[in-house]
């Protein structure tokens, strides 16, 4: 089975641009689509060849590209397949790539820009390099999904407004990338730093550098779709793409940026969103987002959290992680165990230090407490597969199309 990647198609005008490639994998054809609030993006395939190559090593024999391509791009390819299939031999495997390679030549006036999701890693790699990033990227159709328009909404108003008070131009994309390969491969484990890799390489004629934020710290790193090891690889003659900051684990992230004002009034880790909620203040990166800010003595000052820690929670929740080996549970156990020991040290919050010490210790995960944990988890799981299988229907129905998106959409 072949996997093709056609040449691109650029619309643009003085503000906006629109860049569509046809993609074929497993037979069918699906229109790919960026929209970016600048005219200054790139007109070469590069971008559809990171957004394809993954699920195409999960499915084809061949990967065929219809236009030429970096040489640097093209040669790292087989790096990227050899890290994908080392990792995960069972679902991915190489394929021969038909690609013609191009010297890309770097544009001249460019400058550096940072991903910025609003988040405790994006924050703190920007405020890391403060005086270096010029340019904040952030993307819609990523961990907000595009038919989610509330939500998009709250969140771009957020973002607009830290990147105002930073002075850092943003950038808006927004892209059908997940509605289009979700289906081959998991966001977080495998795809997360293709899809924002492409994004990096989409905006090359504005940027030399570009930043990813570090998910995980190096004493934690596992195979995981953004990792120091991959995430550069995607770079080209044009761009080099930087995963930054792994050098701290995510308690000493939030020690960092608690301090900062622009991120006591923006700051975004949900990954449930539950009814629209820009925190929930319910779920485990909440919960631990909120955790290691009490710990640090911030919680209180950041004002997008709008209900009080549940302690009981904490330790609910966190047990089940001390024992999995992903990397956010890894990550999550590393800065539990940073807090306690600071609180310990410190002789601040004795109920939060024990309710951190219960989680690490699993105390609910042991006996009835485990039964009980179970059977709630059960019943939880239940309506999200309820849920997902909903939303699955609806993506399905409305198909991946590249209709109506004119370049006015964009703002």
């Amino acid at each position: 089975m072949h996997a093709v990647v056609g040449s691109p198609v650029v619309i643009r005008d003085n503000k906006f641009a629109v860049v569509t490639a046809p993609i074929t994998i497993d037979g069918r054809t699906r229109e790919l689509y960026f929209k970016a609030s600048t005219p200054f993006v790139s007109e070469g395939i590069e971008p559809f060849v990171a957004a394809a190559f993954l699920p195409a090593l999960t499915i084809a024999s061949r990967f065929a590209v219809e236009a030429p391509m970096s040489a640097r791009l093209l040669r790292n390819l087989q790096r990227i397949t050899e890290l994908f299939v080392c990792w995960e031999p069972e679902r991915f495997h190489s394929v021969e790539i038909d690609a013609t390679p191009a010297e890309r030549t770097a544009h001249s006036g460019r400058t550096t820009a940072g991903f910025f999701s609003g988040g405790v890693d994006s924050f703190y790699t920007l405020l890391k390099h403060r005086d270096e990033i010029t340019h904040l990227i952030f993307v819609t159709g990523f961990d907000i999904r595009l038919d989610d328009e509330r939500l998009q909404a709250d969140v771009l108003t957020a973002v607009r407004a830290a990147a105002a008070e930073l002075g850092k131009p943003l950038i808006v994309v927004e892209t059908n990338l997940r509605q289009c390969f979700d289906s081959f491969v998991s966001w977080p484990d495998h795809y997360c730093g293709a899809a924002i890799a492409s994004v990096a390489l989409l905006l090359s004629p504005l940027f030399h550098t570009v930043y990813v934020a570090a998910s995980a710290g190096y004493k934690v790193l596992v195979p995981f779709g953004s990792h120091p090891l991959l995430d550069p690889l995607w770079s080209t003659e044009a761009v080099q793409i930087i995963h930054d900051g792994c050098e701290a684990s995510r308690f000493q992230k939030v020690g960092a940026i608690a301090q900062s004002e622009v991120v006591r009034k923006t700051l975004r880790v949900c990954w449930h969103n539950t009814d629209g909620a820009y925190n929930c203040g319910s779920c485990l990166k909440c919960l631990h987002t909120m955790a290691l800010l009490r710990a640090v003595g911030a919680l209180e000052s950041v004002r997008t959290f709008d209900r009080p820690l549940p302690l009981r929670s904490v330790a609910w929740e966190f047990g089940g992680h001390v024992i999995d080996p992903a990397v956010p549970s890894r990550n999550f156990v590393l800065s539990m165990e940073h807090a306690a020991d600071h609180l310990a040290a410190s002789g601040r919050d004795p109920a939060l230090l024990k309710a951190l010490r219960n989680g690490l210790a699993a105390k609910y995960e042991r006996g009835m407490w485990a039964f009980a944990k179970g059977a709630r988890q059960r019943i939880k799981t239940y309506g999200q597969s309820m849920l997902q299988n909903r939303m699955r229907r609806r993506v399905a129905a409305q198909g991946c199309s590249s209709k109506n998106h004119a370049p006015t959409e964009v703002s």
